[in-house]
């Protein structure tokens, strides 16, 4: 009963974004100039579309999640998205590992994004939402490699130099600091729209989230 009603609010959703656009496209079109042509070209005119968005689009939506100002709803519903940002989200691993120097071994760290999806998944079928898995990884992917790229200089500042006093090391180190506590808060912003519960409760999901991953992971990977 609850996965029909929330079915029906989503088609609600969607009918009510595309209705809303659209006034707004037809709007600009005298404003624009193209009212003559896209009436001369009614056949090739190009719909909007609430599950595709642009790279520019894109990247704003990734931008409001990570300030908490979107969600994972409203994330397009594309498999080859989902696919590429997986793959995206392990490359930008590999890439940090490789910057910073440690020692890694790819098909650990192919294993250790597996099981983190895994977990995600188990957390949304216990909560009823397992429809809701693809976009949620997109949005936790966008925002890994987001987070994975502004780290990395910071990382790499730093590298020889943890133990330092330096003011501007400690500054660094601060800022690494903060951008880690951020990630769960972004976290915690995901899993609450996801999963339809409360911030706290969703913050320390993601933080057990984190450590049970952190066990199998050490466990089964060393």
């Amino acid at each position: 009963m609850q996965a029909k009603r929330l079915q029906v609010q989503w088609r609600q959703w969607v009918v009510g974004t595309h209705r809303k656009y659209a006034s707004r496209w037809h709007a600009l079109q005298p404003q624009l100039g193209l009212h003559q042509r896209l009436r001369a070209h009614e056949t090739t005119r190009v719909q909007f579309d609430v599950f595709h968005m642009s790279l520019t689009a894109f990247l704003s939506w990734t931008y409001d999640v990570m300030t908490l100002r979107a969600s994972p709803a409203d994330a397009p519903a594309s498999h080859a998205l989902f696919g590429q940002l997986i793959f995206l989200t392990l490359l930008a691993s590999l890439l940090h590992l490789e910057i910073i120097g440690e020692d890694y071994d790819p098909l650990v760290v192919i294993a250790r994004l597996a099981l983190n999806l895994g977990l995600l998944y188990a957390v949304l079928w216990l909560f009823g939402f397992a429809e809701r898995f693809q976009q949620t990884v997109i949005a936790s992917c966008a925002v890994s490699i987001a987070i994975t790229l502004i780290a990395l200089p910071i990382r790499q500042a730093l590298l020889g130099n943890e133990g330092s006093m330096d003011l501007g090391v400690q500054f660094l180190q601060l800022g690494l600091l903060g951008l880690f506590i951020w990630t769960f808060v972004i976290d915690a912003h995901i899993l609450r729209h996801a999963l339809q519960i409360g911030f706290w409760l969703a913050f320390a999901l993601a933080f057990s989230l984190v450590v049970i991953h952190e066990s199998i992971a050490g466990w089964l990977l060393g």
